[in-house]
């Protein structure tokens, strides 16, 4: 087996989120990890939805009117790979949102404690 996927590293840090107790050195490894993986997130979701305008622009010239063309594009594979890469997109920056929120919180308490 090879080395994994983007999406799968996006995976482990996630189960890490809702399964384990997050503590702050893995939520700072995580959010390091996150920002280092979103470049890579980007370019899949650019290539993927450059992909998908090639079909719909392929329907377009066999003749379909362009909101038929959009409608026969949903149903193919590179509709679902852009989904998956705007997904993704989605919940790597909601997950490095959440990681910062949580240090701020943390660095707040820690703070008020120390008063």
């Amino acid at each position: 087996m090879g080395e994994p996927t983007i999406r799968d590293r996006i995976k482990v840090v996630q189960a890490q989120s809702i399964l384990d107790k997050p503590t702050p050195p893995i939520v700072r490894e995580n959010l390091m990890l996150l920002a280092g993986l979103y470049g890579a997130v980007l370019d899949e979701h650019r290539e993927a939805d450059i992909a998908l305008a090639v079909v719909t622009v392929g329907y377009v010239d066999a003749g379909d009117a362009v909101n038929r063309a959009e409608l026969r594009a949903k149903v193919t594979r590179e509709y679902a790979r852009a989904r998956e890469a705007k997904d993704t997109e989605t919940l790597v920056l909601e997950m490095i949102r959440c990681g910062k929120e949580y240090l701020r919180s943390l660095d707040t308490e820690m703070k008020m404690l120390s008063v």
